[in-house]
């Protein structure tokens, strides 16, 4: 959709060559461990990345923010979009902070 309204709508863009595939489930050894997670619907190769030792998540496309926390434009899937946002969803927080006493 972006594409048609940026390019012209008959105009392909070139494929980007993958350096490393992605596996789901896969600890890329980077910054304590950055977890892979596949979630497809914005497109079939989506994933997520997950840094459990910061607490953080990189959720990409999976969902949109604009006036509010919605599904966004474009899903190629939108069943599998949804339970992608699920999925993430139900991710379990983990390394909780701790407080050292003083």
């Amino acid at each position: 959709m972006m594409c048609r309204l940026f390019f012209h709508p008959d105009e392909r863009l070139e494929p980007v060559a993958i350096d490393q595939p992605l596996t789901a489930g896969e600890i890329l050894p980077i910054a304590g461990g950055i977890e892979v997670i596949h979630t497809p619907g914005h497109c079939a190769g989506h994933v997520a990345l997950l840094w459990r030792p910061g607490r953080m998540l990189f959720a990409g496309d999976v969902c949109m923010n604009l006036m509010g926390l919605a599904d966004p434009v474009g899903f190629e899937n939108l069943k599998e979009g949804r339970a992608s946002q699920r999925k993430l969803a139900s991710v379990e927080r983990c390394h909780k902070p701790t407080f050292a006493a003083g």
